[in-house]
């Protein structure tokens, strides 16, 4: 059981370095995308979509990582009630 434990830890640590790197890439097709609007007043779609799966690849692989190294943001709720 160690074994798989130690090997899923790997994989996750492999995965965070990766996510890093999409992070970076996400990071200049944002900055590609505002200088294109702004510059040339238009933008492309496909650019658009590309950013929405990057940052879904971002959520989704690195939750793993976050909660391993306890990075994760935590929400608290407040609930008011008035009677």
């Amino acid at each position: 059981m160690q074994k798989i434990i130690n090997f899923l830890d790997r994989v996750g640590e492999k995965i965070g370095v990766l996510v890093s790197w999409v992070a970076a890439l996400l990071a200049i097709v944002i900055g590609l995308d505002v200088i294109i609007r702004y510059i040339f007043k238009f933008t492309y779609v496909w650019m658009i979509e590309i950013e929405i799966y990057l940052f879904g690849m971002i959520f989704l692989l690195a939750s793993g990582y976050t909660f391993k190294y306890e990075k994760h943001v935590r929400v608290d709720v407040f609930l008011y009630q008035t009677f």
